[in-house]
């Protein structure tokens, strides 16, 4: 029996993906989530799809975290040495034929697992969990980032740095799952051999839906970003920030006719969307942070964001997308010949009377028949084609088991 055990970070947006993996899986193995306890806990004991939880100690996470924080190099070691006992220990309880992640760059516990692999000469899975793109990083940024990997990871045998700031480039072992090769260009060649295209089995549910044509009152979901903290990471400048909160206050104040969802991002506090839009509900607003996108997209028949994957899932669910200031992310290039952009509110307001109307919606229809084609392979049969791509990896390398 095929046993597959799946790390989520981050959880909000990995969870949905590896659950819809782990149900096809279930049909012929069992599915074991190990909780990092790197998140704050979710309440849920076992998810979705999964037959057990397998937890790792979080004191012992803690104190690692720490350590890297107070930069104490002894303590660090000592500290992640410690953990890497506990992970082991409890992954030779598991087990597992394979270990799905979406990530093997972070954070540590997965870096740890991702060793525990290698060593068991076990297949580690990244499945794509959004898109790909490398944000822009500075020289200095760059040298630090390779001198903490040469000595932690290489001399000192601690694996808390990243190699690279490539996605899924970790180790040339892993094997990479994509939405389609058109993300191939978004890796580096070298670790090509190892990948696969299987679709994203999270969409599979949205292989029949179609475009709603007819829009009789109209709804508009706005997704927001952590803006505030792509200010810190340097991907936005302060003034860009402030131009986007301007710009969806603006939007919602001038489309009076139009009632506009505010989907919090997960990471931000939906009380100071509350505070900007004046602790009115009941207008032609409403805000939420925990309300399911999927629910909220079947609602919207329009969807608005900077650069967001969830400009993506509304494609996929067939509402027509508005990306708001693309020249604020100009490494950002996922959405051309499908979203509309606008870099004001005067041109935000054009382009959602615009896709209000029949024929551009019949007109985005079409194109978004051409645009999935391309970023989804196996679209309606991704969970199957993933799940049986693991299980030909494991019995291809079965007799290496160790």
């Amino acid at each position: 029996m095929l046993k597959v055990a799946y790390i989520s970070l981050p959880r909000y947006l990995s969870l949905p993906i590896l659950s819809s993996i782990a149900k096809e899986v279930k049909k012929v193995g069992v599915n074991f989530y190990i909780d990092t306890n790197e998140e704050e806990p979710n309440g849920v004991a076992v998810p979705d799809n999964f037959d057990m939880t397998l937890r790792i100690n979080k004191e012992l996470v803690t104190t690692a975290y720490n350590s890297l924080k107070s930069r104490n190099v002894l303590k660090t070691i000592k500290s992640v040495k410690i953990l890497k006992k506990h992970v082991n220990a409890r992954m030779d309880f598991l087990n597992p034929d394979a270990i799905v992640a979406t990530s093997d760059m972070g954070g540590l516990v997965t870096r740890l697992c991702n060793e525990w692999a290698v060593k068991h000469n076990r297949p580690f899975f990244i499945m794509q969990p959004s898109f790909l793109e490398v944000n822009p990083q500075s020289i200095k940024l760059r040298i630090t980032n390779k001198l903490i990997y040469l000595a932690f990871n290489k001399v000192l045998g601690v694996p808390i740095g990243r190699r690279q700031q490539y996605a899924n480039c970790e180790r040339k072992t892993n094997y990479t799952l994509l939405w389609s090769g058109e993300f191939s260009n978004q890796m580096t060649r070298k670790y090509l051999e190892n990948t696969f295209s299987v679709g994203n089995p999270l969409f599979d549910k949205f292989a029949n839906q179609k475009v709603r044509i007819d829009v009789k009152k109209p709804v508009a979901l706005i997704c927001t970003q952590p803006y505030e903290k792509l200010v810190e990471c340097g991907i936005l400048k302060p003034y860009q920030a402030l131009e986007m909160i301007m710009m969806l206050t603006q939007a919602v104040q001038q489309n009076p006719d139009v009632h506009f969802i505010i989907k919090v991002h997960p990471s931000e506090d939906d009380n100071d969307y509350i505070k900007i839009f004046g602790g009115r509900y009941g207008s032609n607003f409403s805000i939420t942070k925990t309300g399911d996108l999927t629910h909220l997209l079947n609602t919207a028949d329009v969807q608005v964001s900077m650069a967001s994957y969830t400009s993506f899932e509304a494609v996929v669910a067939g509402v027509p997308i508005i990306i708001l200031h693309p020249e604020f992310m100009k490494f950002f290039n996922q959405f051309e010949g499908i979203g509309l952009t606008a870099k004001s509110t005067h041109e935000f307001n054009a382009c959602l009377n615009f896709l209000l109307q029949p024929y551009p919606r019949q007109l985005f229809s079409e194109n978004r028949r051409k645009y999935l084609n391309k970023k989804l392979s196996y679209f309606g049969n991704s969970a199957e084609t993933t799940a049986n791509t693991i299980k030909k990896v494991v019995e291809w390398r079965k007799k290496g088991f160790k």
